[in-house]
């Protein structure tokens, strides 16, 4: 989605000539039913079951080095959601209704019956980036005697929002709660992406730079995500953006692993964006300083961007342990899979089926 996520704050210019509303699927479109969790693709047949989610835009095919290095070790559902690959959308409710989580709970639910009706015992489910982060941690809340634990990995767990200036214009020392995310949503991020020009909204994406420190795969993935379906990504954003899930974190009860990106260079971290910063600011220098004025100093930049900005909300949680993987990418797992292969045969060690 658009990077506003990152805490810098690009401009959005467009020109637009024909009419769109990004808020509907196209006319007669094909949809699935909310029952329907999506396409699911098994794998292996180890012990241990794994539930892999892919984050949006993406589907089960990010899973299938992992699936066939470790076939013999996991039995393994790798879910392509509803909208993405071959899978008909959901139908988007009147209105979007995004505090009410349509689409979000549909998949949640879906995980749960597929769980359920294949007789799975204590399944670990696997979240990966955007959207199936949240995913992961709402299905062990809802059911937490069902999973044997989640691991989230290059999650983003809720988009930024800033609380509404009290009377005096000062930002208060907060998080904004679910009802001014809604206001948020509904009068400013709703209205914009309604009608979005498809080349804003693709300019605006993940750069390949961020998903892969390999140029191909960065560059296919990238593709992936800017030709996906406009009202698709929308829906799913706006519901994931209406809702901070770290307010509840502390009643996770299975065994949880967050492996984060921690942006420790932030140096690189605006090496990465240099295409975005520039187009925002007009030239990379004058971007870097006022991206760094705008965090108050150097070193407060660098410190934001050090660690997730949601991981003092889980420290509190014994239940809940957090990896930080500075440097690595949104893919890093494809990147440098043995770390990743280790990284889940240790975290599967430690669950009592």
């Amino acid at each position: 989605m658009l990077l506003l996520s990152l805490g810098i704050h690009f401009a959005c210019y467009q020109v637009q000539t024909v009419e769109v509303n990004n808020l509907k699927l196209p006319p007669n479109t094909v949809t699935s039913p909310l029952d329907q969790l999506g396409k699911v693709e098994q794998v292996g047949t180890g012990s241990v079951p794994l539930i892999l989610l892919p984050g949006v835009p993406f589907t089960s095919a990010i899973w299938q080095g992992f699936m066939q290095r470790n076939a013999s070790r996991y039995t393994m559902y790798a879910v392509s959601f509803a909208g993405y690959g071959d899978v008909p959308p959901y139908a988007i409710p009147e209105g979007g209704q995004y505090e009410k989580g349509i689409w979000t709970n549909a998949i949640v639910d879906g995980i749960i019956k597929f769980v359920k009706q294949n007789h799975l015992v204590k399944p670990i489910i696997v979240g990966h980036h955007l959207m199936a982060d949240t995913y992961a941690i709402r299905a062990a809340l809802k059911e937490p005697d069902l999973f044997g634990g989640v691991l989230v990995l290059s999650g983003q767990i809720k988009w930024p929002v800033q609380v509404p200036k009290d009377a005096d214009g000062n930002q208060p020392p907060r998080q904004p709660t679910n009802k001014e995310r809604e206001s948020v949503v509904y009068k400013q991020m709703m209205p914009f992406y309604k009608t979005v020009s498809k080349s804003t909204f693709q300019a605006n994406q993940f750069p390949a730079t961020m998903f892969s420190e390999n140029k191909t795969r960065g560059a296919s993935l990238h593709m992936e995500e800017i030709n996906s379906s406009i009202p698709v990504q929308v829906q799913y954003f706006l519901e994931y953006m209406a809702y901070d899930i770290t307010a509840d974190f502390s009643k996770v009860k299975a065994p949880t692993l967050f492996i984060a990106q921690g942006m420790g260079d932030f140096g690189k971290f605006l090496e990465q964006n240099r295409e975005l910063i520039e187009k925002r600011y007009g030239t990379f220098d004058k971007g870097k300083e006022e991206i760094i004025k705008q965090y108050g100093g150097p070193e407060k930049a660098i410190a934001t961007f050090a660690k997730p900005m949601w991981l003092d909300s889980a420290m509190d949680n014994k239940n809940i342990k957090i990896q930080v993987e500075y440097g690595k990418l949104v893919f890093g797992f494809l990147d440098h899979p043995e770390w990743f292969d280790k990284t889940v045969r240790d975290f599967v060690s430690t669950i009592k089926f």
